[in-house]
């Protein structure tokens, strides 16, 4: 995953801009956090990353989408396909 993926398409990350001399300024780092901390979109962003959490978690189980597909995939190359 990456920084664009993180934020604009989950919603679980918020990019911080960087001026010209590529030094992100100390007050637009505090006003991200006191968002993420305290604000509305933090909270949004709490409860989507929970949501993705329980889902990788979910997936990482013994019957769990990702060793099902691992599974399958396994039996694919045994059988030489």
């Amino acid at each position: 995953m990456n920084a664009v993926m993180l934020s604009d398409d989950l919603k679980v990350a918020i990019r911080l801009k960087f001026g010209n001399d590529k030094i992100v300024e100390k007050e637009k780092i505090a006003k991200v956090i006191k968002c993420v901390m305290e604000g509305e979109e933090g909270k949004g962003m709490r409860e989507r990353m929970k949501s993705l959490k329980d889902c990788a978690a979910n997936a990482l189980k013994d019957d769990g989408s990702s060793i099902q597909t691992l599974s399958h995939l396994a039996s694919q190359w045994d059988l030489g396909k």
